[in-house]
């Protein structure tokens, strides 16, 4: 139980067991370890590796081990604030989780140590790390994700969650990291096909994107709703898969494998003002460094360095923490002799393409059926630069994707940050979104002014659209269609198509426009047949909204005519009544949450979960 050190995992008690008889290497530990001290950003990562050994092994770890992996641990920069030159991203949200947890596991272990870098007690970081992590939670809870639906960036906080659950001898910060743990896999639950998790993500790379077998999420996906892979300790997923203390809620299995048609509305996330001034109050009755820090975190955590509402707060805080070496930041270097007016306006004229790093409130639409998910985020920074963000995406049987860009450039170099956007990660320009039930529109406006540090602006949008994993498909000048076993696919363009190859098609123009539809046999006998309601539908540019003619069944009612419009900026309508697109925290057949809930409730069939935060109490029936 917490108050004895959490429950026994066997995976990594056999695993120290194998290393104190020599039958295991422990090459890799050392490895880890080097890299830690080393300081090099994403050491956090493995920190919560090694930390997972440490803990999980106990006293069957040969001794030497044992202090070595104590030394790195005591020698380590737990937090943003700990003044240091190195570059490690200590800031954006899944490194604010693995970072606070590695404070608080390392100095409840070690509590009588001195810590080299701050010359704090590991007991003084235990309580530091649990305030972090309580906001952190709190923040999670009741407004979700920057990184939303990231199966990338959820495994790192799962792992780092997991860990905490397990080890953390705090009866309260467990039962709450337990509630976010629930909430992440209930959103893994919602979005599951084909046991993999597709959705529309917050922070997407290009393997995962198109090769869904790559995801990092999978071995988590696995162990909560399938067969647990194997275990391996050198694994961020495997502290998940070698758990013991933490339990899948019964409700969220049964959501997971649930068959039949589901519309999922979800809001995650707050925007950069929402956000300060949110941690603002938070600290409204005290003031100092701590409390500054916090909303530095809010700001930072969705990497809003620069919007009118973050810039003061950012250069405020690279003053205070000296960070202008830190690599990653040291482009700001030239504000810091700025005051936070001159700087919002001299950002105002250069129109930096690394706004589009900000990860603001995000309202997402998924229809999923047995045979076909489509997910996306509405209407989001339309016209605004992106960068990782993957704004929408099909999901067909047997790991088929197609999903839609606008290819980025930048001039910023590679060294500083990952080159993105890029070809097929986030936008160059965002695009403005609507989706209703199983019918997506995607327009695209490529006419704002350059932006610095921007590259050659590509005038056109493009679809991955991988031919050769289809059964059959058609393409026309304006419109594309492919089979999948029984489900189906169609898209028609506003402008003319070009098959550039195998699995890209792309559309030139300032101005470019997509219709997506997804549908299967339950409705179309043929690909011929869903081929000719595709055909006779238009699409079409009125003024400043892209309209959508056909004859459609949206989600599970009979086909009738239909027209969609997507206003630019202002929205999506269907036959000519609007549709709200700013979501409560859930809202789908199994749970329904307002923003900023302090309680929600899953209800399936024969079980439920209810988490209430107020009280931090968790309950199953």
């Amino acid at each position: 139980m917490a108050g004895e050190g959490g429950a026994v995992s066997w995976a990594y008690r056999a695993t120290a067991q194998a290393m104190a008889n020599g039958t295991a290497d422990t090459t890799w530990v050392h490895h880890m370890i080097d890299f830690i001290d080393a300081r090099i950003d994403l050491a956090d990562q493995r920190l919560m590796v090694v930390l997972a050994l440490r803990l999980g092994g106990g006293d069957l770890l040969p001794q030497a081990l044992r202090d070595e992996i104590d030394r790195c641990l005591v020698g380590f920069r737990h937090g943003m604030d700990d003044v240091s030159t190195d570059s490690m991203c200590t800031w954006t949200e899944n490194h604010q989780a693995m970072f606070a947890v590695g404070e608080f596991l390392s100095g409840q272990l070690l509590p009588d140590k001195v810590f080299s870098h701050t010359g704090f007690s590991g007991a003084q970081h235990r309580e530091r790390g649990r305030t972090r992590l309580l906001w952190w939670l709190e923040d999670r809870f009741r407004h979700g994700f920057s990184e939303w639906l990231s199966g990338t960036f959820y495994e790192l906080d799962i792992a780092a969650l997991t860990l905490l659950v397990e080890h953390s001898q705090d009866d309260d910060l467990t039962t709450r990291a337990s509630m976010v743990l629930d909430l992440m896999l209930l959103d893994m639950a919602l979005h599951r096909f084909e046991g993999r998790f597709v959705a529309c993500e917050g922070r997407a790379y290009r393997k995962p994107k198109m090769e869904p077998v790559r995801s990092e999420l999978n071995g988590i996906l696995a162990a909560a709703f399938g067969a647990p892979p194997r275990f391996d300790p050198q694994t961020m997923t495997s502290i998940f898969v070698g758990r013991s203390r933490y339990q899948v809620p019964r409700v969220l299995d049964e959501i997971a494998r649930a068959d039949g048609a589901h519309l999922i509305r979800t809001s995650h996330g707050r925007d950069p003002g929402e956000a300060v001034e949110g941690s603002r109050m938070r600290h409204r009755d005290r003031d100092g460094d701590e409390a500054r820090d916090d909303v530095l975190r809010a700001a930072w955590g969705m990497q809003a360095f620069t919007t009118p509402e973050t810039v003061g707060v950012t250069l405020d805080g690279m003053r205070r923490l000296g960070l202008a070496s830190n690599r990653y930041l040291a482009q700001l270097g030239p504000f810091l002799r700025l005051s936070p007016r001159m700087a919002r306006a001299t950002l105002r004229a250069l129109n930096p393409i690394t706004t589009g790093l900000v990860l603001p409130r995000a309202n997402i639409v998924t229809h999923r059926t047995p045979r076909h998910v489509l997910s996306s985020t509405q209407h989001f920074q339309p016209g605004e630069f992106g960068d990782q963000q993957s704004l929408w995406m099909a999901s067909l049987p047997n790991d088929i994707r197609v999903f839609g860009t606008h290819p980025g450039a930048s001039t910023l170099g590679s060294e500083v940050r990952s080159a993105t956007p890029s070809a097929w990660v986030g936008n160059g320009i965002n695009p403005d979104i609507g989706q209703v039930d199983n019918v997506l529109l995607v327009l695209h406006d490529l006419r704002l002014r350059r932006g610095y540090l921007e590259g050659r602006r590509h005038e056109l949008s493009h679809l991955y659209f991988p031919f050769v994993k289809f059964d059959e498909s058609t393409l026309t000048e304006r419109m594309v269609a492919a089979r999948k076993g029984d489900s189906f696919i169609g898209v028609v363009a506003l402008n003319p198509i070009e098959m550039s190859s195998e699995d890209e098609l792309l559309q030139r123009g300032t101005l470019t426009g997509w219709a997506v539809v997804l549908s299967d046999r339950g409705e179309y006998s043929s690909l011929s047949e869903f081929t000719t309601m595709l055909k006779a539908a238009t699409l079409d540019m009125r003024r400043t909204s892209l309209v959508f003619d056909a004859v459609l069944g949206l989600g599970d009612r009979p086909r009738a005519p239909h027209r969609i419009e997507l206003r630019w900026k202002q929205g999506l309508r269907v036959d000519g009544v609007g549709r709200n697109a700013s979501f409560g925290r859930y809202d789908c057949a199994w749970v329904q949450a307002p923003r900023g809930a302090s309680t929600i409730t899953v209800t399936g069939r024969d079980s439920s979960l209810r988490l209430n935060w107020t009280t931090g109490t968790r309950s199953q029936e």
